[in-house]
């Protein structure tokens, strides 16, 4: 879809401006092709700080597993993702797992 939309408040936290902008239009396509292919299920390969991992489980509702071969990414999004969360806000109901590989 090449319709964009912005992001709640509570799941642009961090992003510049770019970054949401990527990261709507990114989701927005990943989510209708899950959809297309009957899948609640998603592997972020290079998923960094979880941005799009993060939109993809708490917004679209998807189950993700981002995987990172940095630690510090990692340990990032898992902090990122609590605070969203604790915003009550979200509307999907998917789950995130972080996993880093080496």
């Amino acid at each position: 879809s090449s319709e964009t939309h912005s992001l709640p408040h509570d799941m642009r936290i961090g992003l510049t401006a770019k970054k949401e902008h990527e990261v709507v239009r990114l989701s927005t396509a990943v989510a209708d092709l899950a959809e297309r292919v009957n899948s609640k299920k998603v592997v972020d390969i290079g998923s960094g700080k979880g941005y799009l991992g993060q939109v993809l489980a708490l917004h679209h509702g998807l189950d993700v597993v981002g995987l990172e071969a940095q630690s510090l990414h990692n340990a990032s999004s898992q902090m990122r993702t609590e605070r969203v969360r604790a915003l009550k806000r979200s509307r999907g109901k998917g789950t995130i797992t972080s996993l880093t590989y080496e």
